[in-house]
């Protein structure tokens, strides 16, 4: 493809011009394909295209246009000023696929990949800073393979004369060695560059002030330049026809020079024109057309000059008489046999080698036609067909990409050099998957995975509103035709255009898991990549997924519930945190695996419980035992088990318990403060372990199978009655077990204070109770505190009357305002039968202008 700028009519390209009304795209024919606005006012100083079709213009203000091949021909704009600390770039260049920048403080810069923008630094003040700032139009970028250092070179024009000769953070004057002695280059105007050819040699071409036109090798050290004399005055820059000849463009005309002779080409149009180097011509481009320079191969001199006697030329002379049933024709082709053993098969190689340098399909026939008639007075086996046959597919290719909506108008040593691949993926940049099929077909590619990829790509994107079932039938029918195809890339760009379920469904084809679980770890679907890799038994990568799960931050409860949806899922977790633990002892998240199971709720998923309970019993030391123990004994068929496992539990388990025991029922008690005395992680996760060990006792103790493990447990822990009691009744509490509550307070005839039982009732949302608890507390403030905190009303107004104190009162009208609570007053004086308070005051009281609001406890 190519791009121009236009300013008003005039036709501007590639060189430092201020730009305005817009850019258009045009492809190889020369037919504009598309318009882009350009609102930039700031000097260009790059304008070309990458190796993959985008279209890079550098302005001076240190930003980048980028244009991809795409049918909306969106720009993505990148600003270098915060990413090279410059405001100011001076010129750019673009090779291959990489982008070579030059600042205004002197420094050039490489940008390998024009997606992520990493700039490697390749000389640190060239030259002195110039004070005015000015576009350097000539930059040269040598490819690594054809360069004296094997590395990426870059030319820049010395003010003062030579040339700047830049790799590696290295920088030195270019020497240019002539036939005896080395060449004083003088100040250059112009610098061109040859095309890269198949050999890896690339040419330089050099116009410096004296008119003087200098050629050489890129690999200066290793060869020698000439001097081409020229007095056609100053050219508006310079350009290679092919690899060999150096072209002079200005404003009207194109000059070839090459020794002592020279060929003018005249492109007097409105709006000028542009010349572009290719791998064996020049381009030249106007408003109106697209042509091409080029110098005409021998083969076709040959076969078409006037009165020729090569064997390719007598064959055309023998094909027009066949043609007009002119008995001769046979005797012509006899003859050419006769004078030479090889003259015929010569002769069909350059009709077919004719063919090539033709662009007119006509033509291209016309030479293959009298080859093949050539080719039946060959003797079988003096001519390899096969060749014959594949130049036929090559060239019906190659004229199917001269006629393609975004025409690829090149020639066959071009369409050679790219390689039928890389064909493919230029017809892929513009959905020509049709083209790209019909390649594969005439060249006998069977991996057609690329093109069926990219088309399942380009389809999910552009259905937009297409529903899931039905895209996915579509992408799966197409998709079956292609075997080893990979659903990785496809998944992924479902999954990027918000079409989760599609991704999904696309995975279930994928046959290798290596490209099916990243994908899904990207997605977030880390039980259905677990799934798969313990179904292949992929046990390190088991393991990754589940380090995945925690560098996502997932709760372990999460993880837990994940792997139990796997078929041996919850295995493969024990295992990993058994070898986490060995690895990491103190691993806050992983040194327990009971507490996993005490905080997924074992009552509510007992089958996950008892399969972490079964599988961690013999492995795990005897105080996470306990405590898995004890947390699944109200598991009927577990009971039994649980307490044969504490009857044989050692007493050196108990240490800690035992040690914290202390501190954890003054916190029971509401002595927060000493809590904050646990400093140590190991201090703390024992004493949040040692919660869940003594709530389960409860659950022990009242079962005929366990009573006597939980007594046993009891004494072992030398705990005191009262402790012992406090703690049954929050265990009950806790599991709901509120008949269970009221029986143990009966049973025990407990001395400790109503409020405990209150307040555990208030702690585990159990109003009803807690109103029972709390009328029989005796402190008549406390039993007022209590029932505001349960949003008790009435029943706070009722003990606020009983205790014949007015300032209870006021203070709970404060606390409830705006609600009114003097017909809850009125009615508790009733029920007294006396009136406890006088009229006048409570009157007074409610006429008071509230002060402040407050909001009770929800």
């Amino acid at each position: 493809p190519m791009a121009a700028m236009n300013k008003k009519d005039n036709f501007l390209t590639g060189g430092a011009h201020l730009l305005k009304d817009h850019i258009g795209l045009f492809n190889g024919t020369g037919n504009q394909v598309a318009k882009i606005l350009w609102k930039e006012k700031s000097e260009v100083v790059g304008f070309e295209y990458t190796s993959e079709d985008i279209l890079v213009i550098v302005i001076r203000e240190a930003r980048i246009t980028m244009v991809k091949p795409k049918e909306e021909h969106s720009p993505i704009v990148k600003d270098l000023s915060a990413l090279l600390g410059v405001d100011s770039i001076e010129g750019a260049k673009v090779h291959d696929n990489s982008l070579v920048l030059v600042t205004h403080e002197k420094k050039v810069y490489l940008i390998n990949d024009l997606t992520e923008f990493k700039p490697i630094l390749l000389a640190e003040s060239y030259a002195e800073r110039s004070l005015t700032e000015s576009t350097i139009k000539n930059i040269i970028v040598i490819d690594p393979s054809a360069s004296d250092s094997g590395k990426l070179e870059v030319l820049i024009p010395r003010e003062d004369g030579g040339v700047h000769r830049i790799y590696e953070e290295r920088t030195s004057l270019l020497e240019v060695v002539g036939s005896e002695n080395l060449l004083n280059l003088g100040k250059v105007l112009h610098m061109a560059i040859s095309p890269l050819s198949d050999k890896k040699q690339q040419y330089l071409l050099f116009f410096t002030e004296e008119e003087k036109i200098i050629v050489c090798e890129s690999k200066v050290e290793t060869s020698k330049a000439r001097a081409i004399s020229t007095d056609e005055g100053v050219p508006e820059f310079i350009v290679w026809c092919g690899g060999d000849i150096p072209g002079l463009v200005y404003n009207d005309r194109v000059i070839l020079v090459g020794g002592n002779a020279k060929a003018e080409f005249y492109y007097e149009v409105k709006g000028g024109f542009h010349a572009v180097s290719e791998l064996d011509g020049i381009r030249v481009l106007t408003n109106d057309n697209c042509f091409f320079i080029d110098k005409v191969p021998t083969a076709l001199i040959e076969a078409t000059a006037p009165m020729s006697n090569k064997p390719s030329a007598l064959i055309l002379n023998a094909f027009q008489k066949y043609l007009k049933n002119d008995p001769k024709a046979e005797d012509t082709l006899k003859s050419i046999k006769e004078e030479s053993k090889d003259g015929l098969k010569n002769g069909i190689m350059g009709l077919m080698q004719a063919a090539t340098a033709e662009f007119n399909i006509e033509d291209q026939k016309f030479f293959l036609k009298a080859a093949a008639f050539a080719k039946n007075f060959l003797v079988p086996g003096e001519f390899n067909s096969d060749e014959f046959c594949e130049l036929l597919e090559h060239l019906r290719i190659l004229n199917q990409l001269h006629i393609a909506r975004y025409s690829r108008m090149i020639t066959y040593a071009e369409y050679k050099k790219i390689k039928p691949k890389e064909v493919i993926k230029i017809l892929l940049r513009y959905h020509c998957h049709f083209l790209a099929f019909e390649i594969c077909k005439a060249l006998n590619i069977d991996d057609k995975s690329l093109i069926y990829e990219d088309w399942a790509i380009k389809k999910i994107r552009l259905s937009a509103g297409e529903a899931d079932e039905k895209l996915y039938e579509e992408l799966k029918k197409k998709l079956s035709e292609c075997e080893n195809l990979s659903y990785k890339r496809i998944a992924l760009a479902a999954e990027q255009e918000g079409k989760k379920a599609i991704a999904l469904m696309l995975l279930k084809n994928e046959t290798l898991i290596k490209d099916q679980v990243p994908v899904l770890l990207s997605m977030k679907e880390f039980a259905p990549a677990l799934q798969i890799a313990i179904s292949n038994c992929e046990v390190d990568m088991a393991y990754g997924i589940i380090s995945e799960m925690r560098l996502a931050g997932m709760a372990m409860e999460d993880i837990v519930f994940n792997c139990s949806s796997v078929e041996n899922g919850l295995s493969y977790l024990v295992a990993y945190c058994q070898q986490q633990r060995r690895i990491d002892p103190n691993d806050p998240l992983l040194g327990n695996i009971y507490e996993i199971g005490r905080r997924i709720d074992a009552k509510t998923y007992p089958d996950i419980a008892r399969k972490l309970y079964q599988l961690g019993l013999s492995d795990l030391e005897e105080y996470d035992t306990l405590a898995g123990a004890l947390h699944l004994s109200h598991i009927k068929d577990l009971s039994e088990r649980v307490g044969f496992t504490m009857l044989k539990t050692p007493k050196g388990s108990f240490g800690k318990i035992k040690q914290y025991l202390p501190l954890y029922m003054e916190f029971l008690q509401g002595k927060e403060k000493h809590a904050k005395d646990i400093k140590t992680k190991e201090e703390r996760d024992s004493f949040l372990k040692l919660e869940g060990i003594l709530e389960s006792l409860l659950q022990l103790s009242l079962k005929p199978a366990t009573v006597g493990a939980a007594d046993l447990m009891a004494k072992k822990l030398k705990i005191d009655p009262k402790v012992f009691f406090l703690l049954r009744l929050r265990a009950a509490a806790k599991s709901g077990e509120w008949g269970m509550f009221q029986e143990v307070i009966k049973k025990e005839k407990s001395k400790l204070p109503i409020q405990f039982f209150a307040k555990i009732c208030i702690e585990f949302s159990n109003k009803d109770l807690a109103i029972h608890y709390i009328k029989q507390i005796k402190d008549a403030k406390e039993k007022i505190e209590l029932f505001l905190v349960i949003e008790s009303i009435k029943e706070a107004v009722e003990a606020a009357v009983e205790s014949k104190n007015n300032d209870y009162i006021a203070e709970i009208q404060e606390r409830v305002q705006p609600y009114d609570i003097q017909p809850l007053v009125q009615e508790a004086s009733a029920k007294m039968k006396k009136q406890t308070l006088q009229p006048h005051l409570v009157f007074h009281f409610f006429k008071q202008k509230p002060q402040r609001e407050y909001s009770y406890l929800l």
